[in-house]
């Protein structure tokens, strides 16, 4: 297992390294920077990573915020839309009955208003929805009444 981790000396995790083993292999072999393309880092031994020194970054913020956001748009479309009642319907040709409610006046909290959130916030604007949100460090005030949060 560690011939695979062999010479090199970058790992770029795509999808998140989920056993320590398979960190501790790459750092016998010599690696020396991972690169998360994720917006965090929970998913990685960091405690083994800086004891041997082994950089270690990630994507936050804008490189990843929209995409979030609309990932997370999608899955309250999806809820609040009912999309497999719905889509049962639509195939019964029963298009009759309403399966969905509407997001327009519903409230939504953002937990964390970094990039992510606040793109979030963007978007659910758009479909009339009541923001608040909560964060461990100060917004400034200029943020908040853009995003009318």
């Amino acid at each position: 297992m560690r011939g695979q981790f062999e010479g090199i000396e970058v790992i770029v995790d795509e999808n998140g390294f989920d056993r320590r083993s398979i960190v501790e292999e790459a750092m016998a072999a010599g690696v020396k920077y991972f690169q998360a393309q994720a917006t965090g880092l929970d998913h990685l031994p960091l405690d083994l990573l800086r004891s041997r020194s082994v950089l270690v970054a990630h994507c936050p913020g804008r490189l990843s915020s929209v995409a979030l956001a609309e990932q997370a748009m999608m899955m309250m479309l999806m809820l609040s839309c009912r999309y497999k009642e719905a889509k049962t319907a639509l195939e019964s040709r029963q298009w009759q009955y309403p399966t969905s409610r509407e997001l327009l006046g519903g409230v939504l909290l953002i937990v964390g208003l970094g990039a992510s959130g606040q793109e979030l916030a963007r978007r659910s604007r758009g479909f009339g929805m009541q923001i608040t949100a909560i964060d461990p460090r100060p917004i400034e005030k200029q943020v908040l009444d853009n995003l009318q949060v």
